[in-house]
């Protein structure tokens, strides 16, 4: 996912759920996902986007960290739904447990050993 498209459609639904954003995140090398916080009166997540076009929320998101815990929000995945057609990976789907796609190196697979869903699809692999 390209930083212009991920910030279009960021300041596109932000206004539709009363929002805020933050900084978009973007990484250098690693991780493999851009990320950015969204504020309501009644929440605060951090909407991430993997270089697959994967889309996830977390609680809380440290680019020092590689621990990642997923939640959902289903006022913003209706919206993204709604208006971009892009479908969200809920906290259910990605704690699951892993199986590759076929964007995923074999060779990282086997040195990274993901449990989740989650950890295959938002990773710092280098």
């Amino acid at each position: 996912m390209e930083v212009s498209i991920f910030k279009k459609v960021l300041y596109g639904i932000a206004p539709e759920v009363g929002a805020s954003l933050g900084k978009v995140i973007s990484p250098e090398v690693i991780p493999n996902f851009l990320a950015c916080q969204i504020e309501t009166r009644k929440f605060s997540l951090y909407i991430l986007c993997s270089e697959n076009n994967d889309w996830a929320f977390v609680e809380d998101y440290d680019p020092e960290s590689c621990e990642l815990i997923f939640i959902n929000n289903e006022l913003i995945s209706s919206k993204l739904k709604d208006i971009y057609n892009i479908k969200t990976l809920t906290k259910e789907e990605l704690n699951l447990p892993f199986k590759a796609t076929n964007s995923m190196l074999e060779s990282d697979i086997k040195y990274w050993r993901p449990k989740t869903m989650g950890e295959g699809l938002f990773n710092w692999w280098d």
